[in-house]
């Protein structure tokens, strides 16, 4: 802990950013072969698996023209039963800090110039919190510590 804050260990913050750079090495050997600098990212909806994302990535990509970079981010979506759209809900909530933190790896990618978001269902509340909260962050609302 700092200042009543935890932090991440030394060999997980090592390994977090090891992954980030994995993440943007892959992006930008795909982005050497694009016609445009240019990520699409489709976040699903409710009551979707990854297979249904992957789906609907390619047919974006693929009617756009095959301009940039494909990217599906999925969450864990497609719950059954009763109570499915409530506990989908509840994932969504849950991701939004990981769809935060994988935008703003993408946007750290070198060469990057554009990145188009597309979301369905439950995806643009998803996508509006987290770029809600890059947005905080940029304006230095992440750098407030509490005070005693």
């Amino acid at each position: 802990m700092v200042d009543n804050f935890p932090r991440p260990t030394a060999a997980a913050a090592a390994a977090y950013r090891a992954q980030i750079a994995a993440y943007q090495a892959a992006v930008i050997e795909r982005l050497r072969g694009a016609p445009r600098k240019e990520a699409i990212v489709f976040v699903h909806g409710v009551n979707n698996q990854i297979e249904d994302g992957l789906t609907t990535t390619a047919t974006l990509w693929h009617f756009a023209g095959r301009i940039g970079v494909p990217i599906c981010y999925s969450w864990p979506a497609g719950n059954r039963g009763v109570t499915a759209y409530l506990k989908d809900r509840e994932a969504g909530e849950f991701t939004v800090f990981h769809l935060k933190e994988t935008l703003r790896a993408l946007a750290g990618v070198p060469g990057l110039q554009a990145i188009t978001l597309v979301a369905h269902l439950r995806g643009p509340d998803m996508a509006t919190s987290a770029n809600r909260e890059l947005a905080l962050y940029d304006l230095g609302v992440g750098a407030i510590r509490v005070r005693r």
